[in-house]
């Protein structure tokens, strides 16, 4: 089996937040910009707090929660991950408006990554930096989540081939071991550290559901896999 088929090819990965090119440079303060209903209540959600690395998946959940990003999500995102960025103004489907304030430098790292995906290839097993934005990436909603997932899961399922009882599944143990060694650590930052964690766990239970559960579950069942370590349906839904 291949990284096809699990429908994730590593050139897909690096178009992985569903954008078709390079966005255009960032509006200004005053510009405002048009979104749908989610997004909205999202952005109106964060506009009186910090607007830290939280909020700014707040929004991301909002964004993706469709699968994909229109020309108005698109220039959003541009704009938060502008140097400088002064934050903007977002108006709903009522014409109604926020004011979303500058976004600190965790939450401009977050819509960087949204809006320039690397091919996935250069983030895995690459160190703690680049692990850490591949599990951003996919913290980002939903449909990152799976994607990413899914590219992991052909990574290991390369070595879960090499693997046997005779061998005492050593490549497939090692590879887990060594990814769950770099990026965020839950010591330093809980959020990531227990999202990448559950995305090994996720990757390595498509590639037993793929073998028929022929995997041994101690390989990989001591990885922490929490529902509430995912991002899942975690956009903020109308009233």
């Amino acid at each position: 089996m291949s990284d096809a088929t699990y429908g994730l090819s590593a050139c897909l990965a690096a178009a992985l937040m569903f954008l078709g090119g390079p966005v255009a440079a960032a509006g200004s303060e005053g510009e405002v910009t048009a979104v749908n209903e989610t997004v909205f209540i999202a952005a109106r959600h964060i506009a009186a707090q910090p607007f830290d690395r939280v909020a700014a998946f707040t929004l991301t959940y909002a964004v993706l929660a469709d699968g994909k990003m229109d020309e108005s999500e698109k220039q959003l995102a541009t704009v938060l991950a502008a140097e400088g960025s002064k934050g903007l103004k977002i108006k709903g489907p009522d014409d109604s408006v926020v004011a979303v304030p500058p976004p600190d430098a965790g939450a401009q790292h977050a819509f960087g990554l949204l809006i320039s995906a690397k091919n996935m290839n250069e983030y895995w097993l690459k160190g703690d930096v680049p692990m850490t934005d591949m599990v951003t990436l996919a913290y980002l909603g939903d449909a990152a989540w799976a994607r990413v997932a899914k590219f992991v899961a052909s990574k290991f399922y390369a070595e879960w081939q090499n693997s046997s009882t005779d061998n005492g599944y050593k490549p497939i143990r090692d590879i887990i071991a060594r990814a769950y060694e770099q990026g965020p650590d839950f010591r330093q930052d809980t959020l990531l550290g227990n999202a990448k964690s559950a995305l090994l766990y996720d990757a390595m239970t498509m590639v037993d559901a793929h073998e028929q559960d022929k995997v041994p579950d101690f390989s990989y069942n001591w990885l922490g896999h929490e529902a509430a370590y995912r991002p899942f349906n975690r956009a903020l839904l109308p009233p």
